[in-house]
């Protein structure tokens, strides 16, 4: 809401001027005004400082630098990884949903953030918010597997796709980046292990960042739906960070 304008209406002339109305025109008004903006004042230094924040009365800042070089400084310095990112696989174990870190929606008022090397301009870093959750559903794909697995692990991906963010799950570890031609946007085109799951179809060549892994459960034929891949949720299933999946020790590092 905007600042309220403090105005008065003149009803007074010469020789009458000493009318109870016409001092209240201005005491009135001048007294609503200022209890306005009091209210104003006070939410600004509740918002910036928290409820302990005082105004010294001497038009001075109290802060050691301002708020915007400070809000500079903490962008500058998070250049780096995934922040307020997680990846939500319990609402729906056959769908992979990226999320805020806490599980509550992303949105503008709670942006996720995502930094990874410029797929155009090598040895640069992009930094990306996200201000909605990205989803992948996996049921109908093969990935070139015929027989049903346990604890399998499937990827998540976060790609840079000439400036937008996608998600990519496929079983394929250790990408760097990912080939538009890998990226299938419908899963029953997911025919082979190099195959990844995206939200809408990626332009080209695209650098990648690795958000983690998930144990999953794949059921070929048979099962509760034909070529069924189930997200595990128990201790250990759902892995977000740095670490990786060793495909041929099973190790993780």
């Amino acid at each position: 809401m905007a600042l309220p304008l403090l105005k008065y209406i003149k009803s007074w002339f010469p020789n009458n001027y000493v009318e109870p109305k016409h001092w209240d025109e201005i005491t009135s008004k001048t007294g609503a005004w200022a209890t306005e903006m009091r209210n104003a004042v006070k939410q600004l230094g509740l918002d910036v400082g928290g409820g302990t924040y005082e105004f010294n009365g001497q038009g001075k800042s109290a802060l050691t630098s301002n708020l915007d070089g400070r809000v500079t400084t903490l962008e500058a310095a998070s250049l780096a990884g995934a922040s307020n990112i997680g990846l939500d696989v319990s609402t729906d174990t056959t769908t992979a949903t990226i999320t805020s870190a806490d599980g509550t929606a992303l949105s503008a008022t709670n942006l996720g953030q995502i930094v990874l090397n410029d797929t155009d301009n090598a040895g640069q870093m992009l930094k990306y918010s996200l201000s909605a959750n990205l989803s992948v559903a996996l049921t109908g794909g093969t990935f070139g597997y015929a027989s049903d697995l346990t604890d399998h692990p499937m990827w998540i991906y976060l790609i840079d796709d000439n400036g937008s963010i996608k998600i990519g799950v496929g079983p394929q570890g250790g990408r760097e980046s990912v080939a538009s031609a890998d990226c299938k946007t419908t899963i029953g085109d997911c025919t082979a292990r190099t195959n990844l799951i995206v939200d809408t179809a990626i332009s080209g060549q695209s650098n990648c960042y690795l958000l983690g892994w998930v144990k999953t459960n794949y059921d070929h034929t048979g099962g509760a739906s034909e070529k069924l891949w189930t997200f595990q949720t128990s201790q250990g299933d759902v892995n977000i960070g740095t670490n990786t999946y060793n495909e041929v020790s099973g190790l993780v590092f």
